[in-house]
């Protein structure tokens, strides 16, 4: 799925490649909700939980691509991954909303990433090691 060629290469540089992958997963993810959304005539409420699906989505792909090229500690990779993407979605949110975001809202989402982050990079470590 992944190409291990440049593991353990430049830290920084992979964590940026996992955020913009993580993200563009998102926004695939959300347009096709939208869509969803929009034609099937499901709920409010059904579309704030398939938010939180495809937040959790993002969060795990880009932990578990920035785990498997960084190739080590992948625990803390994908939590420092998963709170850097929310810290970049709050601020998108920001921009879009302007200033709608809660502080509540916002540690909770944060807290999450940082756990969803660091399961997510060991299983990336994990998928890893069966190579």
């Amino acid at each position: 799925m992944f190409n291990k060629e440049d593991k353990g290469s430049n830290v920084l540089l992979t964590y940026g490649k996992a955020l913009i992958r993580g993200i563009a997963l998102t926004v695939l993810l959300l347009i096709i909700a939208a869509l969803i959304y929009n034609f099937t005539g499901l709920g409010e409420e059904a579309f704030d939980t398939a938010i939180w699906i495809v937040l959790i989505l993002g969060i795990c792909f880009g932990s578990i691509y920035g785990s498997l090229k960084i190739g080590r500690r992948g625990y803390l990779h994908g939590a420092v991954i998963g709170a850097l993407y929310t810290i970049i979605i709050l601020l998108i949110a920001f921009l879009i909303e302007q200033g709608d975001v809660t502080m509540k809202g916002f540690l909770i989402r944060f807290i999450m990433s940082i756990v969803i982050g660091a399961l997510s990079g060991m299983i990336g470590m994990v998928m890893g090691s069966r190579d």
